[in-house]
């Protein structure tokens, strides 16, 4: 008889972008009997490390409608991040990792100056 495997492993999401520019991203979530999952009044954290082990270096912020989550990397944190880092999504109420990846951003060529 075949062996069978079960996961609960969180979907691989790769963000891959430019040192200092903004990145926003959506995200739906279903539940496992394929419906809409509620994100109303939950709480969904994201932390960025060097590496799974390591000091946070940054939180994504997460907005949510209905089961559709819009994720941002700030300008100012994408300007201070080292080129590779780690990142997972927590739904916290759930205990649940709901993604995973690992975020690398190009270095920035032109620098606006504020004035």
């Amino acid at each position: 008889m075949a062996d069978t495997t079960l996961s609960q492993k969180p979907k691989v999401v790769n963000l891959d972008g430019y040192a200092g520019d903004k990145f926003v991203f959506t995200v739906p979530v279903i539940d496992a009997d394929g419906s809409p999952a509620n994100l109303d009044d939950q709480t969904l954290l994201a932390q960025i490390r060097l590496n799974p082990n390591s000091a946070v270096l940054g939180e994504l912020d997460i907005k949510t409608f209905e089961n559709v989550m819009t994720i941002t990397l700030s300008y100012e944190l994408a300007t201070s991040l080292p080129s590779k880092t780690v990142f997972d999504l927590e739904w916290v109420e759930r205990r649940r990792t709901l993604i995973k990846g690992r975020i690398t951003l190009d270095d920035q060529i032109t620098i606006v100056q504020e004035s």
